[in-house]
């Protein structure tokens, strides 16, 4: 191994601190050509790969870290971080618990094998290890972990006393706030909730999302007129966001039967996110609507061959099942029968689909 350029490192690290991680990599990368064996280089390059979303070559360097200084516990915990992230749980796992072994136990390592144990399915564990991590350190880090993990082990209540301690201790976090608000919205207390998202409106107006949840929750309160003048706004304030505001705000119309103003906004959204399966879907829903079935059962056609996720695909399959296009929506569903969470309705209108569609014909 030769001499590190601590220099071009020192440079490289300026980079990653202020988020510029490509030009960081690119760096490393430099150095790594003149010698691939430095393990802080590797590593350096994982954290980087992780950080811009390339997992598996992040994978890839972090390894080669690892195998270059096996007794280091903080090249084990970037190999686990790689392998969680590139969807290798079991082998993170083992990476993680080898990190520990070899460094000792730390809050980081237990938030991390918390995430790791909740991929796996294995909630009990991961509770058990995300309340680990805020007996070895109290911070707000680990207990933001452990609200994490208690809501996705569904014991929402403990999660909620977790996150109005966090709101306690900062009136103004946001985020805790929201999510007890999430909490709060899910046991149906929408009343309750609408005055914690109130709070989180109050905190930071300018946020465009935190608009649209209360725009759903005021629908869900049946109150379209406060859902819609808040659907209005969230599209003012996210003219350089996704289109989720766009479609909110098309979706209220759709439902008030403002039918030509929904279609308008929705096309807005469609010029700058044509690839979004999420804006054909809802356009395939207003067309419906309207009446213009053909143009819809193609806008449904077009959201899935973009790849739509199966939330998007289920609810376009239901919309071909209504406009009686059976073989089409016969095929969507058949796709989403191993899905867990629509196994046993897509299942069913598969089934319905293939029989109606031998009828149709006939």
């Amino acid at each position: 191994m030769q001499e590190r350029d601590e220099s071009r490192v020192k440079y490289a690290v300026s980079l990653y601190s202020v988020g510029k991680f490509e030009e960081a990599l690119r760096e490393i990368k430099a150095l790594l050509e003149k010698d691939p064996s430095d393990p802080y280089y590797n590593a350096f390059a994982a954290d980087c790969m992780i950080q811009i979303g390339n997992y598996q070559q992040a994978e890839k360097f972090a390894g080669i870290a690892q195998s270059l200084e096996k007794d280091n516990p903080d090249y084990s915990v970037l190999y686990a971080l790689a392998l969680f992230y590139n969807g290798k749980p079991e082998k993170a796992l083992q990476a993680i618990n080898s990190a520990i072994r070899r460094g000792g136990e730390s809050a980081e390592r237990s938030i991390i094998k918390s995430q790791i144990l909740l991929a796996l399915g294995r909630e009990e564990d991961a509770v058990k290890e995300a309340r680990k991590a805020v007996s070895l350190e109290p911070s707000e880090e680990s207990n933001r972990n452990l609200g994490s993990v208690l809501r996705e082990a569904g014991m929402d209540d403990e999660a909620e006393e977790v996150y109005r301690k966090i709101a306690e201790d900062n009136p103004n976090d946001v985020e805790a706030l929201r999510a007890i608000f999430e909490i709060k919205e899910e046991q149906g207390k929408l009343r309750e909730a609408l005055e914690i998202i109130d709070r989180c409106i109050e905190i930071d107006p300018e946020d465009y999302t935190l608009l649209l949840d209360r725009s759903d929750l005021y629908m869900a309160l049946d109150d379209p007129d406060m859902a819609m003048e808040d659907a209005l706004q969230a599209s003012m304030l996210s003219r350089e966001a996704p289109p989720d505001a766009l479609l909110a705000l098309a979706r209220i119309e759709r439902e008030r039967g403002l039918l030509q103003d929904a279609l308008k906004h929705v096309e807005s959204a469609m010029e700058d996110y044509a690839e979004d399966p999420e804006v054909h879907a809802v356009r395939a829903e207003i067309l419906k609507a309207i009446g213009r079935t053909g143009e819809a059962t193609e806008e449904c056609m077009e959201a899935v061959r973009l790849g739509a996720e199966s939330d998007v695909k289920y609810r376009v399959g239901l919309l071909l099942y209504e406009m009686r296009k059976y073989e089409e929506a016969g095929k969507i569903f058949s796709e989403l029968v191993d899905d867990p969470v629509y196994s046993v309705s897509a299942s069913l209108y598969s089934e319905r689909c293939q029989w109606k569609s031998l009828h149709q014909k006939s």
